[in-house]
């Protein structure tokens, strides 16, 4: 299988939003959303950003509205929202809203609910609304987060106990959401698919090189896919191609003509051509409503 042409050019940014961590090993970063406010430039948080860590954004007070991947989320009182490493996302909040916001980085083990892991099309929930009596257990986690922060000073005992406090947090969350996706409700070749995509997507395989590598079918991949979604193999791996593209054509400055070559176009025609069919409208003109917007 090829190898992206140009990872380096389309990694996620440094998280300009954030203030620094207040330790370089700290695995879990607690901040509330007004010392943001209070410590980063308002032009910068008014761009759009995407990071390569995990952020789940607690709504404690107030209103506003979180774009993520350029949908419009309304945030409220007790709604928890997840954004995911890659994900474009935009803060645009009143004046009154207030929320915790913990930053961990991607890959920590003790983060992610057994059977639980998300992609681009899953049915694992980013969002939840919970009730008054169960956002109090959520609560109390986020200040042990807190606290434990305020003590952290790099040794194992301490990262150790960073992470599995952040563990308490996912695992109450769900268990008081009450939304746990079941790991059975999707076709087992579908997720495999869908997992092997999102680590190769960049190098645009094809739905036979994917088969191969994951010892199904082409056959067995359209099956499960339509199963699934009601798309086949191919218009999966497109959609979460053009996911990408549309990404950093909206939340990075990296030249269209990189993006392209990135993905193994081989000529800024058919970059055009693929982006028009699977996102409606030319790099140009998604960049352009994106900067616009």
């Amino acid at each position: 299988m090829a190898r992206a042409r140009d990872p380096a050019a389309l990694t996620p940014p440094p998280a300009a939003a954030l203030p620094p961590r207040p330790h370089p090993l700290l695995p879990v970063d607690f901040i509330r959303l007004f010392e943001i406010w209070e410590r980063a430039d308002p032009r910068v948080l008014r761009t759009r950003h995407r990071h390569d860590f995990h952020q789940l954004i607690v709504c404690g007070s107030g209103h506003g509205v979180h774009h993520v991947d350029l949908e419009p989320i309304p945030m409220r009182p007790r709604r928890v929202v997840h954004v995911h490493p890659g994900q474009g996302h935009e803060y645009q909040f009143e004046p009154d809203f207030d929320a915790h916001v913990v930053a961990f980085r991607a890959g920590l083990a003790r983060a992610t609910m057994p059977g639980q892991n998300w992609f681009p099309g899953s049915d694992v929930a980013v969002m939840w609304d919970l009730s008054v009596d169960d956002f109090v257990p959520i609560r109390s986690a986020i200040r042990e987060i807190r606290s434990e922060q305020h003590r952290f000073d790099g040794s194992v005992a301490s990262v150790m106990l960073s992470e599995s406090l952040l563990a308490v947090l996912v695992a109450k969350l769900h268990r008081h959401s009450g939304d746990v996706a079941d790991p059975s409700a999707l076709p087992e070749a579908y997720v495999r698919y869908c997992e092997f995509v999102e680590q190769h997507f960049r190098e645009r395989p094809t739905v036979g090189a994917c088969a191969r590598e994951l010892g199904y079918s082409t056959r067995t991949l359209d099956r499960a896919c339509t199963a699934a979604v009601g798309r086949s193999a191919m218009a999966v791996l497109d959609e979460r191609i053009a996911l990408d593209i549309e990404r950093l054509l909206s939340h990075t400055t990296v030249t269209m003509s990189r993006i392209g070559e990135a993905f193994g176009f081989t000529d800024p025609s058919s970059f055009s051509k693929f982006v028009a069919r699977h996102l409606g409208a030319s790099p140009s003109a998604i960049r352009s409503a994106a900067t616009e917007g």
